[in-house]
């Protein structure tokens, strides 16, 4: 069994049918900040894989928490945003905060987790810095307010 050793805490917005049947995975449904924060401070990284999570709240609590974390080409991770970082040969974008997965399938998800694995067992950790990431970037109220006018300004002259 692939990550026989890694212990999975998985947090779904939902309810689940049948219970996991490995010792080694434990749910939580409907989780609430609360226990968001203790699970982000029990793990070693993050897993985001759903396609579809425009805001991409998660993993941004999880980088928040400094956890280096694998989530998919979408919303604030997507390419408008222009991340910095480079391109494995799985085609999964290595970044200062953990891996970008460009093909949401689960081959593509196992390769960014084995190489987050492996290099911390191997001694080639990567330099991963996720809280780091946001001062990096600028998100300051500054930023925001000054893209927010420009969009504005923007969508007035199309008018």
């Amino acid at each position: 069994m692939k990550f026989a050793k890694v212990f999975w805490l998985i947090m779904l917005e939902g309810n689940v049918s049948h219970k996991p049947k490995s010792p080694n995975v434990k749910i939580f449904e409907w989780p609430d900040i609360e226990l968001r924060r203790k699970v982000f401070n029990a793990s070693n990284f993050f897993v985001n894989v759903n396609k579809f999570d425009y805001r991409s709240v998660y993993s941004l609590q999880a980088m928040a928490c400094d956890l280096p974390i694998v989530t998919p080409y979408t919303g604030y991770f997507s390419k408008k945003w222009d991340l910095p970082g480079q391109t494995n040969k799985k085609n999964n974008m290595l970044t200062d905060f953990g891996f970008v997965v460009r093909k949401p399938d689960l081959s593509s998800y196992k390769h960014a987790v084995d190489d987050l694995i492996a290099s911390s067992y191997r001694g080639e950790r990567f330099n991963f810095r996720p809280r780091d990431h946001f001062d990096a970037v600028d998100h300051s109220f500054e930023i925001f307010a000054c893209k927010w006018r420009m969009l504005l300004e923007e969508k007035n002259n199309k008018l």
